[in-house]
Parts: C-alpha cells; structure tokens; sequence
C-alpha cells in the first residue's frame, strides 16, 4: 500500500461493519502495525461515522477510535447531506459548503404549493410507476448524465429503490446501455442535459450537485407515498439475509469449499450453476437464451458481477437487451446487489439475474491477500457475498444463474461472444 502515512480510513455505518468492511479495517490495521505504528497510533487512522448507541459506535469506543456520530432517526438512504456523506467528501477535498448553499438554495421552492421541483419530479416518477389504464407502470427510470453514467446515477438508483422497492411495489434506476430508450415501461431522465433541444428523454433535471442530492430525496419521499409505501424505511432486512448467509458462508470456509454445489455444466472453463440441469449437448448459448427467455414481458433482467478484475455488465448490456427485449440493469456485487437489492426483492418481482463469479485473476495479489484474523481471503469473501445473494434470490424463486469463470480473463471474452451470439438468434 502506497502512502500510509497520509491515510486515514472512514467507516461510515448506522449499524454495524459489513464484512468488507471488516475485511479491509483488518487489512489496513495491520499494513499500520508492519509500517511500525502503536496501538494508540493505529487507533487515531481509523475515523467512526456511526449513530450514537449503535454497534458500531460501542466498537469504536473499545478501540479508541474517532468517532463522530449523526442523528439516529436519519434513514442511511437520505444521508447524502449529512455526516455520512459530507465527511468523506470533505476528506477527499470536494468543498463541502458550496454543496450545502446549493442545495440550501433550494429549500425555498421546495415549501411551494406550487412551482415545487420535488413535489413535481416526486409526482411524475410515482405518478408514472402507477398501474394506468391499460395495465402499464412506469416502474422503470433510465437515468442520462452528460458523459455516461456516473456516481450520481448510482446514488439515485440506491435512494429510490430502497426508498420505494417494498409491498411488491418499487422503482427501479437503469443506467445505458442497459435501459436504452424504447422500451413504453421506461421513464427517462436526463441529469443536467446539455441541450435541451437535442435531449430525448421524458423529463429533464437541471440544477447543481448539492440541490440534486436534496431535490431527489424530496421527490422520492413523493413518490413513495403516491405508490402507498414508507419511503423512509430502510428495508435493511432483505439486504441484510444475503451478508448474514455470507457470514455463515465464511464461518466454515476453513473447511474446505465455501459451497458443495456443482456446475450442472462446463464450457470452456465456464461454469453454469441453476437449479435444474441442462440436457446433453446444451451450449452456453442454450443456457443463456433460456435465461433471457425466462424474463417476464414487464420485467428486467440484472447483471451482478463479482469479479476482482475490470469486467463490467456494461459490456453484457447492449446485447442481452436486445435478445430479452427488455432492459438491463447492470453493476459490481456486493455493492450493486446491496444498493437495490430492496427493489429486487420486496418489489415487483419481476426481474431475472445473472451471477457472475469468477477465481482471482493470475498475479492478481489483492484477491488472493488474506483477511488477518479470518480464514478467508478477498477473494472468498466476494465469492461469499454472491452465494448469499444467490440464495436469496432463490429464496424468492426468481430465476437466476450464476456463471463462474475458471479464467476470468478468457471468460471473459467467451461470455461476450455467446451473449452476441444470443442476441443475433433471437433478433427478429
């Protein structure tokens, strides 16, 4: 690790530390202690941002950690403003006051009868996600920003659906190229368009970092009542059974195997793990067609990548849209799965998954770095939290694979070939 003198690592939590961040607070722990510093020393590199009386918070005071604590009946998933996310950007320089006069300035349309941009954008994402006349919601948001997608599209994805994803309801975020355009079920949002002449998109949002962050909490307390749920309930539960499987995953790793599950089938070091077996002479090409295939008319299907190199479901997108005819929403386990896991799993019910798993890439020394104190290295602990999620998924019989990559780097490529050569298939 490179410049540990000048670190200072964040944990930032209304419970307790994931099992990331337990990992990496272990790893960083002792990276201090081989660069020589004390207890003490190593104490005052760790900074608590937790609510009072929480877990978290009794664990840092054992330590003898800093601590700074937030207001306990503040939702995590409105936290953008507050310590939990203030003091990391503040940390990594953004400059804090300008974020909060912008979104301050804000607050004066937002106690509007009318002219209210949160009661307007909260009106038309729920109004929208509403069953309507002809049976069609809405439920579905792709949201533009200028140069591709970005960490505010992921913030807003994270906020609606755990904000709305509850009692078989919820609005679910899709990034390009995944959400693409045409779909009559998806809403599209542009984020500070360019140009609005040239923008395509259903609505338009135009305002600075700070106010968006304040403008999409207002508009997703909005939404969440139009739909009939409480926007403010954390909808930890669901969230929470996939780290708690992990947990016990990893409990007897030190055993042997984290599962005794076999492939069902092998192709060129691609391995396909479901629930039912696959005929003789069935091809990755078969596995995957039935996946899609398997994708309800009103629904989505979900691309969860828990792999330590650069491969994306963004590269899986285009052409897994184009052969299920549906959107595809797409990002990196466990913390994609975490983030909208509520809408996955308490909403509509209408999503298909694909899992992709895969070993550490040769030389790739940090997913095979051990977690000090834990029989289990980076690697297993990733391959744990997507079992879990697996499990849960499962749990709620919606159709899921997982396809586990014996050489991710040639996977890889496999993958993307098979996924084209399933789209051009089933082209009309």
């Amino acid at each position: 690790m490179e410049r540990l003198d000048r670190t200072l690592v964040v944990l930032a939590s209304k419970a307790g530390v994931s099992l990331e961040g337990d990992a990496y607070r272990r790893i960083f722990a002792a990276a201090f202690r081989e660069r020589g510093l004390s207890e003490r020393e190593i104490a005052g590199r760790f900074l608590v941002i937790t609510d009072h009386g929480s877990p978290l918070h009794d664990f840092a005071r054992q330590c003898g950690y800093r601590i700074g604590l937030t207001d306990p009946y503040l939702p995590g998933h409105y936290g953008a403003l507050s310590a939990y996310g203030l003091v990391p950007a503040v940390l990594a320089g953004a400059d804090a006051d300008r974020l909060l006069e912008e979104a301050a300035s804000l607050v004066p349309s937002l106690s509007k009868d009318e002219d209210n941009p949160g009661l307007l954008l909260g009106a038309v994402i729920g109004g929208c996600a509403q069953q309507g006349p002809g049976g069609l919601a809405r439920d579905k948001v792709l949201l533009r920003e200028p140069g591709g997608p970005g960490a505010l599209s992921a913030w807003i994805s994270q906020l609606l659906a755990v904000g709305t994803g509850k009692r078989g309801r919820g609005v679910l975020a899709f990034e390009p190229p995944g959400g693409r355009g045409d779909f009559p079920d998806v809403h599209g949002v542009s984020i500070n368009p360019r140009s609005a002449a040239q923008d395509e998109s259903d609505t338009s949002v135009w305002a600075p970092l700070g106010a968006q962050f304040l403008l999409w909490e207002y508009a997703t307390a909005v939404a969440g009542w139009l739909l009939g749920v409480n926007p403010f309930e954390a909808g930890s539960t669901v969230v929470q059974e996939a780290e708690d499987d992990a947990a016990t995953l990893l409990r007897t790793v030190a055993g042997g195997s984290l599962t005794a599950e076999r492939p069902v089938y092998v192709e060129d070091d691609i391995e396909v793990h479901a629930d039912f077996p696959w005929p003789p002479g069935a091809e990755l090409q078969t596995v995957l067609g039935g996946l899609v295939a398997s994708v309800p008319s009103d629904g989505y299907l979900a691309v969860m990548t828990y792999l330590s190199g650069d491969f994306s479901g963004r590269y899986l997108a285009p052409s897994l849209a184009r052969a299920s005819g549906r959107p595809v929403a797409y990002g990196p386990g466990p913390g994609y799965p975490h983030a909208t896991g509520p809408v996955h799993k308490d909403g509509p019910g209408n999503g298909a998954f694909l899992i992709i798993t895969g070993d550490p890439a040769p030389g790739d020394a940090l997913a095979a770095h051990p977690v000090p104190g834990r029989p289990y290295s980076l690697a297993q602990l990733q391959t744990a939290r997507a079992l879990g999620e697996l499990r849960a998924l499962r749990a709620r019989r919606l159709p899921v694979i997982r396809l586990h990559l014996r050489n991710p780097v040639d996977g890889a490529g496999r993958l993307i070939e098979a996924v084209r050569a399933v789209a051009g298939a089933r082209r009309p």
